[in-house]
């Protein structure tokens, strides 16, 4: 799933299926598209109210995603994601990485994120991973524990934590090296590294298998959409001159 940055209205979700080799467009009136991790026929989206942007949970029909229900507004919302095993999601507000739980209302703020360093994800129920920085040493990765508040550092010298949707690999990046994304298997078995010849890749996700890597690669003010074969490195272009904000991969 790839969608820009830009007023929905004005740009489409794209949905490739590596199968049948199809790039499909949905016009629709959300942007940000998360797909939930809880229930695969759902989407976690935010919509545009005025001055408020609400997020929403929407039923993934491939056609009018019209079934949707409103879980809470805000502003300047980023990153709408579900928790593993939980019924609450999690959000960017203003810079501000938090947590909503769905059940009892409660509203709870987890860290200040760097304006550099946005992307985050969840490692499981408990623990999320986002980057920190600071002037004493490089970008690093921290776990936020939501059961006992604890904070530990899960990766030092690292940036931009992108998991599969099964949780069962990690991609990450390290400092200065704006176009290699290291992928790993959680249980530390596997890891491969991934070099382009381009300036950068930004956002990216691993695939459930670990096999494929989807992300942008860009030099200055141009950007492709591609998928990456990690075992042969091989290349293949979604969407050219395109930078893709949000990317998910469910299957």
């Amino acid at each position: 799933m790839i969608m820009q940055q830009m007023k929905p209205t004005e740009t489409p979700m794209y949905k490739f299926n590596l199968q049948t080799d199809t790039l499909l467009p949905f016009h629709n009136n959300f942007f940000e598209p998360h797909y939930s991790v809880n229930d695969g026929n759902k989407l976690l989206a935010v919509i545009q109210n005025g001055d408020e942007q609400d997020i929403y949970e929407i039923e993934d029909d491939n056609a009018s995603y019209s079934k949707r229900e409103k879980i809470i507004a805000g502003k300047n919302i980023q990153f709408p994601k579900s928790i593993p095993d939980r019924h609450a999601i999690s959000f960017i507000e203003e810079g501000e990485l938090k947590v909503y739980d769905r059940d009892t209302g409660a509203l709870t703020s987890i860290a200040s994120l760097d304006s550099g360093y946005l992307y985050y994800d969840w490692l499981d129920s408990n623990r999320v991973l986002f980057t920190a920085q600071d002037e004493q040493k490089p970008p690093h990765i921290m776990s936020f524990n939501l059961t006992n508040h604890q904070l530990d550092e899960y990766k030092s010298n690292a940036s931009n934590p992108s998991l599969s949707y099964n949780k069962k690999y990690i991609a990450y990046q390290q400092s200065n090296e704006t176009n290699v994304v290291h992928i790993d298997s959680i249980t530390g078995n596997d890891h491969s590294t991934i070099q382009v010849d381009t300036q950068g890749v930004l956002p990216y996700k691993p695939s459930p298998d670990g096999k494929y890597l989807l992300t942008n690669m860009y030099t200055n003010s141009i950007s492709n959409v591609v998928i990456i074969h990690i075992p042969t490195t091989k290349i293949k272009t979604l969407l050219r001159s395109t930078w893709a904000e949000y990317l998910d991969w469910k299957l």
